[in-house]
């Protein structure tokens, strides 16, 4: 019995055992860490509570695979769950591929799950990696662009910042040499209108 319920759980993901409960497989996603640049891989939990349901299904696999008829079927698994449910406190019962149920010493049923190996459950390290010629779409405001055409966008917006400001350094140098071209100017056209006018002085005392 231990290998029909192993398989039909693995099968449906859930066997309901009459007057015990239900054992389920949770499925756990793989977990990335960021910060430890580790992922996890993904987890198949079996879990076990006392809800019990309607196991006509696992009636029906059972009937199948032994090939008898319901009644019987029903017989073998009531059998069965009966070893389960009259166990005495702090008593186990093992589920072959599965697991263990056991009764507290309160007569509680719990059931603990057969576990993972680490061979199976190793996580890998893993790092970021970004392609430069790898396309997305960006959004830009109300508009879908490309990281090409932003990037591309970026660059030449960034030349022609350059070529402006080299624009306007060319023209405050070249306005700064034009104020000092003509203040030069000015100063030797200053200095000759002295010299002359010594020099007029001079002839004008020489002849009187």
């Amino acid at each position: 019995m231990d290998q029909l319920i192993a398989e039909f759980l693995f099968i449906n993901n859930t066997c309901i055992l009459p007057e015990i409960g239900t054992l389920a497989i949770k499925f756990q996603s793989s977990d990335l860490s960021v910060t430890e640049q580790r992922i996890s891989p993904p987890l198949s939990i079996i879990e076990f509570s006392n809800k019990v349901a309607d196991y006509s299904s696992f009636v029906d696999f059972v009937q199948k695979k032994l090939n008898c008829d319901l009644q019987h079927a029903k017989e073998k698994i009531k059998q069965y769950c009966n070893q389960i449910v009259s166990l005495r406190p702090e008593d186990k019962f093992e589920l072959q591929s599965i697991g263990t149920f056991i009764m507290s010493k309160e007569g509680a049923l719990n059931f603990k799950a057969i576990g993972i190996s680490q061979h199976f459950h190793t996580s890998i390290h893993v790092s970021r990696v970004i392609h430069s010629d790898a396309r997305h779409q960006v959004r830009v405001g109300d508009a879908e662009k490309t990281n090409a055409f932003m990037h591309t966008y970026l660059k030449d917006s960034k030349v022609k910042k350059g070529n402006q400001w080299l624009m306007f350094i060319l023209v405050i140098l070249l306005l700064t040499l034009t104020v000092l071209i003509h203040y030069l100017t000015h100063i030797d056209q200053n200095e000759e209108g002295i010299k002359t006018k010594k020099v007029k002085t001079h002839t004008v005392e020489s002849v009187r």
